[in-house]
């Protein structure tokens, strides 16, 4: 049996790198210590970008909420806008993110990914 949550841990994984390395970068600390690295994070911008702007608004204590938006930006953004026209694609997404809830680990750490790209931290 496949994971069915092994796309979304690779892509929380790729922005949670991302966030990271520009934590790193941000530090002054960190600009004293070692050159900033000389390629981009393994993060696709464009995903990361959109993602940005979709859960600029969504209040941050709103765990639920904000696991949903990133499910329907990545679904979208994987496998096409026209899945959103779908009249399953709210089935899939609840299905996603009860998935994403149902690990403690990986809903506090995505948790706190969407809330530092929410605030911009």
């Amino acid at each position: 049996m496949t994971d069915p949550l092994r796309p979304f841990a690779q892509i929380i994984r790729s922005l949670w790198r991302g966030r990271a390395s520009a934590t790193e970068r941000a530090s002054p600390a960190n600009h004293t210590a070692r050159p900033s690295p000389q390629h981009t994070p393994n993060v696709d911008e464009s995903l990361q970008s959109r993602l940005s702007a979709r859960i600029a608004g969504i209040d941050t204590e709103n765990p639920a909420r904000l696991r949903q938006a990133f499910v329907e930006t990545v679904l979208l953004r994987e496998l096409g806008e026209n899945l959103a026209r779908d009249p399953d694609f709210g089935a899939l997404v609840t299905r996603v993110c009860e998935q994403l809830e149902s690990q403690p680990t990986v809903a506090q750490n995505l948790h706190q990914l969407l809330v530092r790209l929410a605030t911009g931290q």
